[in-house]
């Protein structure tokens, strides 16, 4: 039997199962549209999902966090969105939509694929209609508040 090396002998080396992500920065133009300074702009920033070109705080998405989908998706919409743009937005335009104006299709996409992946690592069964079920329900909720003279 062959004895063990001593240790100064040994080769030592590191692992590494997957690479470490990098912190990503949303292009200026972005940041100035959700009208914040763009020298304020933080390095914590992430796309919703894997080659989203929507990016999110990360420090918002752990503050909407809850672990229902429905209540999530409401949040989520009034960071990507704004309320102020919900107010006044349908899904998408149809005969009885009036003055409302769609949403964002890539924005929408996004925030029903993210929803839709953070739900499905939990093992809940979330599917896309209905997430965009979540978000039709929010519009109307906002909407008929407004109606009813509640302030945002």
């Amino acid at each position: 039997m062959k004895p063990l090396p001593l240790k100064s002998q040994c080769i030592s080396f590191t692992v590494q199962t997957r690479p470490p992500s990098p912190k990503v920065k949303p292009p200026p133009e972005q940041w100035k549209k959700a009208g914040r300074p763009v020298a304020e702009a933080p390095s914590t920033m992430v796309p919703l999902h894997s080659g989203s070109a929507i990016f999110i705080s990360t420090i918002d998405l752990v503050s909407i966090y809850t672990p229902k989908a429905a209540l999530y998706t409401a949040r989520l919409i009034d960071v990507i969105f704004g309320r102020q743009t919900l107010l006044k937005a349908c899904v998408s335009r149809t005969e009885n939509s009036g003055d409302l104006v769609p949403l964002d299709e890539d924005k929408l996409k996004s925030v029903i694929v993210h929803v839709v992946h953070v739900f499905k690592k939990q093992n809940v069964e979330v599917s896309e209609s209905l997430v965009l079920g979540y978000i039709r329900n929010r519009l109307c909720y906002l909407q008929s508040s407004k109606k009813n003279g509640f302030p945002f």
